[in-house]
């Protein structure tokens, strides 16, 4: 069986959203983590069976490369001397 993408937003929405929310604290970076798991599985379709653990997989490192990402920028930020 093939991935259904509305059938996986109706089921673990919901869920990736609270441990999204859990995990960050912020509930607009949670929607983003969220949306960003979905678009994953648009790209590259996850295996039958796997959908749910999948997601959060996707989830948990969307948010886990964009904290580290933002955190480069501000140490950037700093460290850069001022005209």
């Amino acid at each position: 069986m093939a991935f259904n993408l509305e059938e996986a937003a109706r089921l673990y929405t919901r869920e990736l959203l609270a441990r999204a929310w859990a995990m960050l604290g912020d509930w607009h970076e949670a929607e983003d983590a969220v949306q960003d798991a979905f678009a994953a599985a648009c790209e590259k379709p996850p295996k039958p069976g796997g959908e749910r653990a999948w997601l959060h997989r996707v989830t948990y490192r969307s948010r886990r490369w964009a904290t580290r990402q933002a955190a480069s920028r501000r140490n950037t930020t700093r460290a850069a001397p001022r005209p």
